[in-house]
């Protein structure tokens, strides 16, 4: 597990997923990140991703299906699927 929620971070290290690949959980709320890298889908032990919060637009390619959908306040939802419902 890695918690890096609530420090205004603005962007992840693009080796980011290269030198984590056994993280399961990931919580990255409350910060200012815009995008993912690249490399944030070779993370394929990861099953419990929080970014809710961010500014992201945009999700890395990489990653699989992915979208955003905004919530009932108007805030930038992330909402993922990675091979499970």
């Amino acid at each position: 597990m890695l918690r890096v929620s609530n420090n205004k971070l603005s962007a992840l290290p693009d080796s980011f997923g290269d030198n984590l690949p056994a993280l399961t959980t990931l919580y990255a709320d409350c910060n200012d990140l815009t995008r993912l890298p690249e490399s944030f889908g070779n993370l394929s032990a990861l099953r419990d991703c929080h970014l809710q919060d961010n500014a992201l637009v945009a999700l890395c390619n990489s990653f699989g299906v992915q979208f955003l959908h905004p919530d009932e306040e108007g805030d930038r939802t992330v909402m993922m699927y990675n091979g499970k419902p």
